[in-house]
């Protein structure tokens, strides 16, 4: 089946902030009770920003992820968000702080290959496109990389996320401080499927055959997740869904 791009690349595009970390054991289950009492609500309820997913490792580190989708990368920076940020809860602020091994990226949703379709199972691809590159970088992603995954009947969807370093930095707060700092990243694939398994095995292969000097990428680390729930703000009309566990 020939692969087709359900969406295009818009003027401008949603925003993505995606946060993956450990957690000490002993607050693991109030940290799990924060998200669903508190956090997830005053987030969506920031305008601009459209839906939050929440992920569990699958046998790797680190053991969460959360991922929100905005109108625009500019709603992580807005004074709106701003001002949850910079006056959490105590809660919150007990909690953020206990984040470890933080890796966390802000950036541009540049490329969708399904705006509908929504796997149980999710792989993040740490990347980098070479320098000078990217559009070469892109094309493989878009055309083979994703193409291949597509005729393997392993993928749902795929997404590119492109970081922005000040952006990044700047949406982050200054009142939650870790003892250790965020590791950011450049750009993250994530690849949603139904079998991680299977998923897992298809996108390894890619990695071994993907030639940087060729294809213009570099490709780090792979992570799966299994999706906890996934919710939409209230003034977005996408059908909410949630498989918490």
């Amino acid at each position: 089946m020939k692969y087709r791009t359900t969406t295009t690349e818009h003027d401008t595009p949603p925003g993505l902030l995606l946060l993956m970390h450990d957690i000490p054991r002993e607050i693991d289950e109030d940290f799990n009770k924060w998200y669903t009492e508190e956090h997830f609500s005053e987030r969506l309820a920031v305008p601009g920003m459209r839906s939050v997913r929440r992920y569990r490792a699958i046998g790797s580190q680190p053991a969460y992820m959360i991922v929100y989708r905005s109108d625009s990368i500019d709603d992580f920076v807005s004074p709106a968000y701003r001002a949850v940020l910079d006056k959490p809860t105590s809660r919150s602020q007990r909690i953020l702080t206990r984040f470890q091994n933080v890796v966390r990226a802000v950036g541009r949703e540049t490329w969708r290959n399904s705006e509908s379709s929504v796997g149980g199972s999710m792989i993040v691809v740490q990347c980098k496109a070479v320098e000078g590159k990217e559009d070469l970088a892109r094309k493989y992603i878009k055309e083979q990389l994703a193409q291949n995954l597509v005729d393997s009947g392993c993928m749902v969807s795929m997404s590119l996320c492109e970081s922005d370093a000040d952006i990044t930095s700047a949406s982050n707060s200054d009142i939650v401080r870790r003892a250790m700092p965020d590791h950011y990243v450049d750009w993250v694939l994530l690849v949603e499927g139904y079998d991680p398994a299977k998923l897992a095995l298809a996108l390894h292969r890619e990695v071994l055959q993907c030639d940087s000097q060729r294809n213009a990428l570099l490709m780090g680390s792979l992570t799966r997740y299994e999706l906890m729930c996934a919710l939409t703000a209230p003034d977005h009309s996408t059908v909410r869904t949630a498989n918490a566990k």
